[in-house]
């Protein structure tokens, strides 16, 4: 009785061609919804520490050089609206 026990416990080997020639697809394994819901928020918070947060400042300097391109394009905007008007007063249009 034993060794009808140990003989069904061998691993039979399979070669590379019939693994491939089978092509047998693993089933996945089933989900449990309820519970990947309440570890949702524990892996957020895992992977917000993970970010590296800028300091101030950094930030500062960033903002300045955000709102000085801001001024610079609105001037330059402001320029070319002035050009073109003085264009279609030139060619009578305006």
């Amino acid at each position: 009785m034993k060794k009808d026990k140990l003989e069904k416990r061998e691993k039979i080997k399979v070669s590379k061609e019939t693994k491939k020639a089978l092509k047998v697809k693993k089933q996945k394994e089933s989900k449990n919804r309820g519970k990947a819901f309440k570890e949702y928020p524990i892996k957020i918070v895992k992977e917000v520490h993970k970010i590296k947060w800028s300091g101030w400042d950094n930030l500062k300097k960033k903002y300045i050089i955000v709102l000085l391109f801001m001024i610079i394009f609105a001037l330059l905007f402001f320029l070319i609206g002035l050009g073109i008007q003085q264009l279609f007063q030139w060619i009578k249009i305006y």
